[in-house]
Parts: structure tokens; C-alpha cells; sequence
């Protein structure tokens, strides 16, 4: 719960990198948060409570505006911290927009239109999908990248790490030198 707290106060922040914890516990929250909110709204019609289901609808829809922007910032973040620009988030609507294009040109011809639009719909959900499983399931990269510090442990730089990794190693000669000579039992 706190990641979704770090999300929604990073909301005006492109800059940097976001951790898979936070990206999946915002996308997670505000998946619950949505449900619970269909199903008050639901109850409230069913109950024929039509102004409360009015006034949680509208509660909705504010909740939604602010996730909006909160998830765009954190999906260019997240992209970040994989090495790719935030822009990249715009390809799956992209897909959408060629698509929907498509399936306009194709649905005037009757004889295609079933299967076709059945077809994109099925491609449609695998790059999204893809694209955003991607997004909660790839490690990010490690150490700093050209979007900033490593989220995961941004106090350490790959210099250091390099340096550490290029000292030289004694020799087991050079051990057995500094021993004293207590070890020796015969004198």
C-alpha cells in the first residue's frame, strides 16, 4: 500500500526510474480500487439508490483522472528504469488508433469483418498484455543508466563496483610471510 502512496505523490515527476514494486503495487490498487467501485455502483442500482450511484460514479471517474496521470508519469518511469524512453508508452495506443483504423476500412467489405475484427481484437490483447506484463515482470537495469540512479541501490555507482572487481589479489606466499613463527611447534 505504501508503493501506491510513492506512486500518486511522484505523479507530476517523468524524471528518474520507478522500481517493478512500485509500478505493480499502483497497477494492483488501482485494479482493486476500480472493482470495488463497480461494485457499490452495481449494488446502489440494483438497491435503486440512484443518486448514491450517481455521486460514486462521479467519485469514480475523479479517482480514474488522477490515476491517469499518476500512471502515465509511472509508466515513464518504470520505462526509464528498463533503459527505454518514456515515450514508448504510446505504442500500444498506436496499435489502437491502426487498428481501429484498420477494422473502419475492413467493415465496410461484410464478407471479412467477423473473423478479421476477431483476429485484431486477439492481437490487440497480446501487445497489451505483452507490453505490460513486460513492465511488471522485466528487472530493471542495474547500476545507472542515462535515466538516473539504480532505484533498487542508488548509492552505489558502477565505478565503485568496478573497482572493487579490478583489485589485486595476494599471493598465498604473501599470506604465509606475515604468520608468525608461535605456529611453529618444533625450535
Amino acid at each position: 500500500m505504501n508503493w501506491f502512496w510513492i506512486a500518486l505523490k511522484n505523479t507530476f515527476k517523468y524524471k528518474g526510474r520507478a522500481r517493478r514494486r512500485e509500478y505493480g503495487w499502483f497497477s494492483l490498487m488501482c485494479w482493486l480500487i476500480g472493482i470495488v467501485f463497480n461494485i457499490f455502483i452495481g449494488a446502489s442500482a440494483l438497491l435503486g439508490l440512484a443518486d448514491l450511484g450517481a455521486i460514486l460514479y462521479f467519485v469514480s471517474l475523479l479517482f480514474s483522472l488522477v490515476t491517469f496521470f499518476t500512471a502515465i508519469s509511472l509508466t515513464a518511469r518504470r520505462l526509464h528504469d528498463l533503459g527505454f524512453s518514456g515515450w514508448w508508452q504510446l505504442v500500444p495506443m498506436g496499435v489502437i488508433v491502426v487498428a481501429v483504423g484498420l477494422l473502419t476500412m475492413i467493415g465496410e467489405s461484410e464478407l471479412f469483418s467477423g473473423t478479421l475484427s476477431a483476429v485484431f481484437a486477439i492481437v490487440i490483447v497480446i501487445i497489451f498484455l505483452g507490453f505490460y506484463l513486460g513492465l511488471l515482470f522485466m528487472d530493471g537495469d542495474r547500476f545507472t543508466n542515462k535515466y538516473g540512479a539504480d532505484p533498487k541501490n542508488p548509492n552505489v555507482e558502477v565505478e565503485q563496483i568496478e573497482s572493487e572487481v579490478t583489485l589485486p589479489q595476494e599471493d598465498k606466499a604473501d599470506v604465509w610471510k606475515n604468520k608468525s613463527d608461535n605456529n611453529n611447534i618444533v625450535q
